[in-house]
């Protein structure tokens, strides 16, 4: 499972570079004994597997490292979240002293992400396979409670931002070793009264190749990844996609737009989809099903304009070619004719 490379990784990370005494620490934000604390609730983590469920000791840790990001940003409320990160180096090197910054690389070690609208201040630290948000209102000090699902979000690195209307999003890709494609997740808080809640949750697949999704004022753009009925793509594939515009309002996040992506691979995907499934295919279903298989790779696709409404679609997959016509009717396209060209 992916938490149990994330611990196993975390594990081989820390024993490979021997605990030394704490050096002075010159910030007066952090505390030498909240570092001194937190490398010891690090060697209980690491023995641990991290689940949906909270444990005690990952959970001291996470609240160590977002007191101190609290205490940081309050004393300079400008900080950026890179500047912020390597003001929480102590820690780092508390577990890693040959170490002399804090690298992107080093990110899945912990990474703390930040927002900031007038007073208020969301900071989300991800460590391992989960991550916790909290809600500090820098004027006076105190934290604004969170919704539990983002107290301890499982397999999810969140990315707080705020909207114009003070409602707070927060972004999050999912925490895994390796592949061009992670779920994203969108949820939306509100507060009411003294807690922060999760008023709508939205998931989708992207692909890291796409610029991350920016709140800008109250509208958010995303583009994702679609999964395909029939056709298998490969993980850096971005056939199937869809740019979605959403606006923030007050009864949550509401759909602008929506385009949709490759309309004419879908409607051969339709086709491949409803071929597989017919208790008696034609002559061309027939070869489509004992060609293109469930583990056939989608290679390449190409379009040629064949007049009015008609397009010519050759897609090529991993051991077959095959030529569709497709004609559009009433705003979707239809496969006319199939070949096989190949």
């Amino acid at each position: 499972m992916q938490c149990a490379k994330v611990s196993s990784l975390f594990l081989l990370f820390l024993i490979s570079f021997p605990l030394v005494q704490s050096a002075a620490i010159a910030d007066e934000a952090i505390r030498a004994a909240d570092v001194e604390q937190f490398a010891k609730l690090a060697r209980v983590v690491v023995q641990q597997p991290i689940t949906e469920t909270a444990t005690k000791p990952l959970s001291e840790a996470l609240d160590i490292l977002l007191n101190a990001s609290a205490a940081i940003c309050r004393s300079s409320p400008a900080i950026t979240p890179e500047q912020l990160m390597r003001r929480l180096e102590p820690f780092k090197r508390r577990l890693d002293p040959d170490k002399k910054a804090i690298g992107e690389m080093d990110a899945g070690w912990f990474r703390i992400e930040s927002a900031r609208q007038g007073s208020r201040r969301a900071i989300a630290v991800t460590m391992g396979a989960v991550s916790r948000l909290r809600v500090v209102d820098e004027a006076n000090g105190q934290s604004i409670e969170v919704a539990k699902p983002m107290q301890w979000l499982y397999r999810y690195r969140q990315h707080p931002q705020f909207a114009s209307d003070g409602s707070l999003l927060i972004i999050s890709d999912s925490v895994q070793d390796a592949g061009v494609r992670v779920g994203l997740r969108i949820d939306l808080l509100r507060q009411a009264g003294k807690s922060y809640q999760v008023q709508q949750t939205i998931k989708r697949l992207f692909v890291l190749d796409n610029d991350f999704p920016a709140l800008n004022g109250d509208r958010l753009v995303v583009r994702s990844v679609d999964t395909p009925q029939a056709i298998l793509t490969s993980q850096a594939d971005q056939h199937f996609s869809r740019i979605e515009e959403f606006e923030i309002t007050g009864s949550g996040v509401r759909t602008v737009r929506t385009r949709v992506l490759d309309p004419e691979l879908r409607a051969v995907d339709a086709w491949l989809l409803a071929a597989r499934r017919t208790r008696f295919p034609d002559a061309i279903q027939a070869l489509a099903r004992k060609r293109i298989t469930g583990g056939t790779l989608l290679n390449d696709c190409s379009l040629r304009p064949k007049g009015f409404d008609t397009v010519e679609a050759t897609v090529e997959f991993d051991s077959a070619k095959f030529r569709f016509t497709l004609r559009k009717v009433d705003g979707a396209y239809r496969v006319l004719s199939v070949k096989s060209v190949s």
